[in-house]
């Protein structure tokens, strides 16, 4: 390995695709960008898992400020219920009859609604 850096500084890893470059004065390794493997500390994943469900609350609870304060500004009342009678498929001539049910559910730490939409026999009209 000493031989190859004292001859041009430059090493590659042909089985694990990666290239790395050793700098001659300091002795640090260098990874090459967009080369195919990654190399994480030891510790990064446990690190990541941990931090995982503080991060993504955290995320959303910002995303969701923004979401409620655009709804403030833009949405009025009836625009709102509107939208939520659309979603439970109430109110609406010329579509076709179903039943909506919503089903609150816990996905990644947060809550959400997911929505089943069941279609009733079409009537036809003489």
């Amino acid at each position: 390995m000493d031989k190859e850096v004292c001859e041009g500084g430059k090493k590659s890893l042909e089985k694990e695709k990666m290239e790395c470059m050793f700098k001659l004065n300091s002795y640090k390794m260098v990874y090459v960008f967009k080369s195919e493997d990654y190399m994480y500390r030891r510790t990064a994943l446990m690190r990541a898992h941990q931090s995982h469900e503080r991060v993504s609350t955290r995320l959303h609870k910002r995303f969701q400020a923004w979401v409620e304060s655009w709804v403030k500004e833009h949405v009025t009342r009836d625009m709102s219920a509107e939208t939520t009678k659309w979603l439970m498929g109430e109110g609406r001539d010329g579509l076709l009859p179903c039943t909506t049910t919503r089903h609150p559910e816990v996905l990644q730490y947060m809550n959400i609604n997911k929505y089943r939409v069941k279609y009733g026999t079409p009537s036809k009209a003489p």
